[in-house]
């Protein structure tokens, strides 16, 4: 590429901190680098400018690849000798694509970051492209956009493009200038996103339930290396332990690995890397390579550091209140407390009753009940619900729509509460 088009000036984004051959290989061709990245430093910087939060001690070192480009564009912004005054909106524009990758990127939602992903939200509110515009009308998004909407609606539809190939159609719809070109192309992104939760469906069927080992490792040589990430995020949840979803190409392990707040990928990945071809990421997310036989190694070192680190693990919080849904924040509360997310979860209160009646099913064996002396109906999203009957005792979570008002999404269930 360089050869070819000649750039004067490379600028990454999310990538490259760990790249010093590729960066000293392409200034030999006459073109220099600024890094801009947020992953995990190895021990020697590219030979360029490199914006990460982990260096010279920034408050927030936990910035998502986007708004470590993001302070990039405000700072080459504050240092014009005379700021044009549409520079506020511009970056205010710019935010609610901070807001899209910050959530998507499952960094804490906390200080700097929670004020990037709140301002871009707030201003998703106002008018927006024909792209993000078709985005939400695929996703049923009306009225006020939240943190969640981003992470289970928008978020997959524009990564299931770069999941099941290649990540170009994303980019052009979110710079789509016309509603008919965007719609062409989110019509696109549909067809894909569907594929990949057919893929992601039937390989969740495929693995085998998660193990009782400290990291949960599982290899499946015909898995489709755009979906193991997701994966591998709902193995985590079902046990709440640390865990890799494994494809094989060529006799190597590509692997995507997910793990609980109250766990640190980063130093467990350090544990295997002398098994390793790569590896690297963030504290909940991350990914690694190493050779196919290297897997028992990798198994042994990973689970002695997750050991480790459960050992100091809190378990799962549930509030567990005693008043069923009557403590929960009203829904303009809510929406102060927002953004929810990564290191910000929604509130879970405990409720617990009869059923009122039997549960209605919809979906992929969803369903929809009430309990007795609740006014609100619960949605449980599971594919193997189980069973409904008897005296419940379940996890839930508010959820507020502009057109359908409250309704409660239910976690999980919980042990009955012993009296003291």
């Amino acid at each position: 590429m360089v050869a070819e088009r000649s750039p004067a000036l490379l600028i990454s984004v999310d990538c490259g901190v760990r790249s010093l051959a590729e960066v000293a290989a392409t200034r030999e061709l006459g073109a220099e680098w600024i890094i801009t990245d947020h992953h995990a430093l190895g021990e020697a910087l590219p030979d360029c400018p490199v914006v990460h939060p982990g260096l010279e001690g920034y408050v927030n070192p936990h910035l998502a690849g986007v708004g470590v480009a993001f302070k990039l564009a405000q700072a080459l912004l504050d240092a014009a000798p005379t700021p044009k005054p549409g520079d506020g909106l511009f970056l205010d524009a710019l935010l609610k694509l901070v807001a899209l990758g910050t959530v998507a990127d499952m960094v804490p939602l906390r200080g700097e970051n929670a004020l990037l992903v709140k301002r871009g939200l707030q201003a998703m509110a106002g008018a927006n492209g024909p792209g993000l515009s078709a985005l939400l009308r695929a996703a049923k998004i009306e009225g006020i956009v939240r943190g969640k909407d981003i992470a289970f609606q928008i978020g997959p539809r524009l990564n299931a493009v770069g999941r099941m190939g290649g990540a170009e159609d994303a980019v052009r719809l979110l710079l789509a200038r016309d509603a008919a070109t965007a719609q062409t192309l989110m019509d696109r992104v549909e067809v894909l996103n569907g594929e990949r939760r057919e893929i992601q469906r039937l390989l969740g069927q495929q693995l085998p339930p998660p193990c009782d080992d400290a990291f949960d490792v599982v290899v499946e040589p015909s898995a489709h290396k755009g979906v193991i990430g997701i994966v591998a995020g709902q193995r985590m949840r079902i046990s709440q332990r640390p865990c890799a979803v494994c494809t094989v190409i060529d006799g190597v392990a590509h692997c995507s690995v997910r793990a609980p707040e109250a766990y640190d990928l980063r130093p467990l990945l350090e544990m295997a890397r002398p098994y390793l071809h790569t590896g690297g990421g963030h504290r909940q997310a991350a990914g690694m390579t190493f050779p196919l036989n290297h897997l028992a190694f990798v198994k042994a070192s990973l689970n002695r550091g997750a050991a480790e680190q459960a050992q100091g693990a809190p378990s799962a919080a549930i509030l567990v209140d005693g008043a069923g849904t009557r403590l929960a924040p009203a829904p303009a509360e809510m929406e102060r407390l927002e953004p929810f997310g990564q290191g910000f979860p929604e509130p879970v209160l405990l409720v617990e009753g009869e059923l009122a009646a039997p549960p209605r099913t919809f979906g992929a064996g969803f369903r929809k009940f009430r309990l007795q002396g609740e006014r609100e109906e619960f949605t449980l999203f599971a594919d193997e619900p189980g069973s409904l009957d008897g005296h419940l005792h379940l996890a839930v979570a508010p959820q507020d729509h502009a057109r359908w008002g409250r309704s409660w999404r239910v976690d999980g269930a919980v042990a009955p509460v012993e009296a003291p």
